[in-house]
């Protein structure tokens, strides 16, 4: 039997062995699992902002983020006189189109709040064209009617059918502008385009918001659609023109590309938070097997200076060593890599597509941030092993059970 072998070793410590094989197992799952919700969160985040990609909206009242809060009105602005004309004259412009709508918090892994358009009865099936969207069922609200249509992605995450009532009474966490309550009368389905961007949004009464007292005031927002192709030039006209124009300093112009720098800036936000997480998981799991380990040559320091008396090199001790917790460390990796993905598609069939949610199983990031974790507990504990084998005096540690004494002192812990 080779005493140098790592099988050896762990039918010699099959609980030791176990125990690290299961902790790096378990810190491994945890940062697969950490990465990749966080990552079926942005995703959905670029879902929702889609409908960008098919028009422009000029905003003059408060515009609330993907995860704000706002009370039971949206604040009302003002935008130089003549804007919308000049915006509506440029060649590349198909329409321009009076806005009025709410904000929605869909839970899509976090609360997110969600612009559901309020345009009038006659320009809605121009909305609907410009986002290659129609009705999988239901109809469209009526004028001045409390009625309201969602996607079906957003349906499915509220729990929603036709008929059910929606507003600040029934949810307020998922419902802070809708003042009254508003009755779900269809559902929207998005139309496969060669783009590949499946367009999430909802719609209201324009007329129903703008005569109900519990929503004054409204802002005067605007939706910008342009002609085939001219989606940049047009956007970059009307950020220039509202620029010279010196309008409200609220006036705030949301385009697809602006939103997209902006969840790039608050992914990388949150890259640096998972990789000073996934940092800290990586060291604290390095000492805890560092300490196992060290607990365990000091149990074996005989076997070692025999080892050492009978002409084995230090470096061939080191080598073996280091590859029994290597070997560990590689096969907690894996067994908590195949629990992640057993978990991701345990997570994808139960709770994600119910709420219409998309988990790209095939992402590598997950993968890339528990890399650290084997490496640097095989770094470190090479470097612990290379410390104590220094100190290691065959003749010593026969006769006496220790290390030398010649590195006594600040050197022993």
């Amino acid at each position: 039997m080779n005493p140098l072998s790592p099988f050896t070793y762990y039918r010699r410590h099959k609980g030791q062995a176990l125990l690290l094989v299961s902790l790096i197992a378990a810190l491994t799952l945890g940062v697969y699992t950490m990465v990749g919700l966080s990552d079926v969160l942005f995703e959905n985040i670029r879902h929702s902002t889609h409908y960008l990609s098919r028009m422009s909206r000029l905003s003059t009242g408060e515009t609330l983020g993907w995860f704000g809060r706002s009370g039971q009105t949206v604040a009302s602005g003002t935008l130089a006189p003549g804007i919308a004309t000049q915006i509506q004259a440029h060649p590349g412009v198909a329409a321009v189109l009076p806005e009025n709508g709410l904000y929605i918090g869909v839970p899509m892994g976090a609360l997110m709040i969600t612009p559901v358009l309020g345009v009038t009865e006659d320009d809605m099936p121009v909305v609907m064209n410009a986002c290659a969207l129609r009705l999988q069922e239901g109809r469209l609200p009526r004028p001045r009617a409390a009625e309201i249509v969602l996607s079906e992605e957003y349906a499915r995450a509220l729990g929603l059918k036709i008929g059910d009532p929606i507003g600040y009474d029934v949810n307020p966490d998922y419902y802070p502008t809708v003042a009254t309550e508003l009755t779900l009368v269809g559902i929207l389905e998005s139309v496969p385009s060669d783009a590949g961007l499946k367009v999430r949004t909802g719609f209201v009464s324009y007329e129903y918001l703008e005569a109900h007292e519990l929503y004054r005031p409204r802002s005067a927002n605007w939706l910008i659609i342009p002609h085939h192709g001219s989606r940049v030039t047009v956007n970059e006209f009307a950020s220039d023109l509202i620029a010279q124009s010196g309008g409200s300093p609220s006036a705030h112009l949301q385009t697809f590309e602006g939103e997209r720098a902006l969840l790039e800036e608050l992914r990388r936000f949150a890259d640096v938070i998972n990789w000073f997480v996934d940092g800290l998981v990586a060291v604290a799991a390095a000492l805890v097997v560092g300490m196992v380990h060290r607990i365990a040559i000091a149990r074996r320091l005989p076997e070692l200076g025999l080892l050492r008396a009978t002409g084995y090199h230090k470096r061939t001790l080191v080598r073996r060593l280091v590859l029994e917790i290597a070997a560990i460390a590689c096969v907690g990796w894996v067994i908590g890599l195949l629990c992640a993905h057993v978990l991701s598609v345990l997570l994808g069939i139960v709770f994600f597509a119910p709420q219409g949610w998309s988990i790209n199983l095939a992402n590598p990031a997950p993968l890339v941030y528990t890399l650290p974790i084997p490496l640097i507990v095989i770094g470190w504990i090479n470097v612990a092993v290379r410390r104590t084998l220094i100190r290691l005096d065959p003749v010593a540690i026969i006769d006496h059970g220790k290390l030398s004494m010649e590195e006594a002192g600040s050197k022993q812990q």
